[in-house]
């Protein structure tokens, strides 16, 4: 199990490297909770991440859209992504370049429900690529839905609070663990068979 989840980290790690060298045609942020219309510090760092590879798209010379995607929770005022909107909006981004996803409560909704806003635009389409923003624990186990669901999005996660990181971390696995649980116990079975098969073997001869 610890090799597992030191696997997990570490292909984390790479994988985000690997997805920063993406141009998309936009970037959407997955949203996280709010207190009650405000943006907590966690969410504000998911869109200043996404805010920071806006720009540095722009000064390329490309002009990638950004979709603010979450809904409303139950103890919320507005959606998720109608905060974040007008975060984005207070720090200078023009909003012809934003693009609202404000229905979705999961992970996986953030990433169904913003493919149909992205198809619905004429500016993007089919065609488009994306890369989604979430906070770095979080971005493995977005990846893997995407890849599961067919969302064609690379994922790149934001620096999250030392304190928290270790913990939410854990989590995460665990989620990956009973969401891809087939895929686990192969691994397992292929990391901890070969040492009692061969002693088995050993003890025969």
């Amino acid at each position: 199990m610890a090799l597992l989840f030191f696997g997990y980290v570490g292909y984390g790690v790479l994988y985000q490297r690997l997805a920063r060298s993406s141009k998309p045609d936009y970037i959407v942020t997955l949203g996280t909770g709010l207190i009650r219309e405000r943006v907590p510090p966690l969410l504000a760092g998911r869109i200043d991440g996404a805010l920071d590879l806006y720009r540095r798209e722009r000064a390329a010379g490309r002009r990638p859209l950004l979709v603010m995607s979450g809904g409303k929770g139950s103890d919320e005022l507005v959606a998720e992504a109608v905060a974040m909107a007008r975060y984005a909006l207070d720090r200078g981004i023009p909003a012809e370049d934003l693009l609202l996803e404000d229905q979705s409560a999961t992970t996986e909704q953030n990433l169904r429900l913003t493919t149909d806003v992205v198809l619905a635009d004429p500016r993007l389409g089919p065609g488009a690529r994306g890369v989604a923003v979430t906070s770095n624990y979080h971005a493995m186990r977005a990846a893997l839905l995407a890849s599961e669901i067919g969302v064609p999005v690379q994922v790149v996660g934001t620096r999250t609070a030392d304190y928290f990181w270790p913990s939410a971390m854990l989590r995460e696995f665990v989620a990956v663990m009973k969401g891809f649980w087939r895929m686990q116990v192969l691994v397992f079975c292929l990391v901890t068979l070969p040492l009692p098969l061969f002693l088995a073997w050993a003890m025969m001869r």
